[in-house]
């Protein structure tokens, strides 16, 4: 049982580490140590993938407000212009 524990736990690690946060350790079947583990591990993903998402999510609304600034700044030095001719 700890064998067949420390690949599943390795190849979820390996998979996380190329990006891939959606794989769980399971659950059934584990008591104690080998359940410990399982639900820790398991949290640790989640948060991981839940910090994730957010910053996903504020570099895009990063992205959105640079790109309204430079659609400011591009309007602005237009008028410059205008008003300088």
């Amino acid at each position: 049982q700890e064998a067949a524990v420390e690949d599943e736990v390795k190849l979820i690690v390996e998979k996380a580490l190329e990006g891939d946060l959606t794989r769980r350790v399971r659950k059934d079947g584990k008591t104690g140590f080998f359940e410990a583990l399982a639900t820790g591990l398991n949290g640790l993903l989640d948060n991981v993938a839940d910090v994730f998402a957010k910053i996903t999510t504020a570099a895009s609304e990063v992205h959105g407000g640079a790109e309204e600034i430079s659609r400011g700044n591009l309007n602005l030095s237009q008028r410059t212009e205008e008003q300088a001719s």
